[in-house]
């Protein structure tokens, strides 16, 4: 949690100087290579997490490996990490960036688990729906669960709007325990998360607060 909270501070800092100079997209592109790059160079993490290496030698091995990828106000930035020793909290720093200049941008994210892969007409549709609930332009953060059974589980903010079988047959289950479901009559919506799965539409679903 004190981690979250620094990382919040050090990329609310990032954002009022990327906005100043008008490279809100850059610096979000610089971050995102950065921590692919991190994440991807474990000789490159091993050196720069090493206490036997001086800062001096960090920054230069930065500048040979990214050079002119990076713009000037990315890298000082880093740099001032690298000083601080606090390099190692990029990956939650870069995530709390994203989350703040999509506030800048007014664009909603929406958190989709889904049991397979959306196509691109699944994708769109999901964005109406939810640019249909909120007003606001869009942005998808979708992951494969195969937890999921069958269609998709949406969150936005603190609403989750869930669409998935699994659900659907939960409430069957408790409807039917308690006689509120006579026997033979399926419950509105059976088909439609069945349906969801194979077309990633978005149907009439269950909406509840997290």
């Amino acid at each position: 949690m004190q981690n979250r909270v620094v990382a919040g501070r050090y990329a609310a800092a990032l954002l009022r100087t990327a906005v100043a100079y008008g490279e809100l997209d850059r610096v979000e592109q610089d971050l995102d290579l950065l921590t692919r790059s991190l994440a991807a160079e474990e000789t490159l993490g091993r050196f720069l997490d090493s206490p036997r290496e001086r800062p001096a030698a960090k920054k230069q091995l930065v500048e040979k490996v990214f050079g002119e990828r990076l713009s000037p106000t990315t890298r000082r930035f880093f740099y001032l990490l690298i000083d601080k020793k606090r390099h190692s909290l990029l990956p939650l720093i870069a995530q709390r960036y994203r989350e703040h200049a999509d506030e800048v941008r007014g664009v909603t994210v929406a958190k989709v688990r889904v049991s397979r892969p959306l196509t691109p007409e699944g994708e769109a549709a999901v964005q109406a729906k939810v640019k249909a609930l909120t007003g606001r332009a869009v942005r998808l953060e979708v992951k494969v669960d195969p937890a999921v059974v069958g269609g998709i589980c949406l969150r936005v903010g603190n609403r989750i709007i869930d669409y998935t079988l699994q659900r659907q047959l939960s409430e069957l289950r408790e409807d039917i325990i308690a006689g509120t479901v006579p026997r033979g009559r399926r419950r509105p919506g059976w088909q439609a998360g069945v349906r969801a799965t194979s077309t990633a539409g978005v149907r009439k679903g269950n909406e509840h607060q997290a």
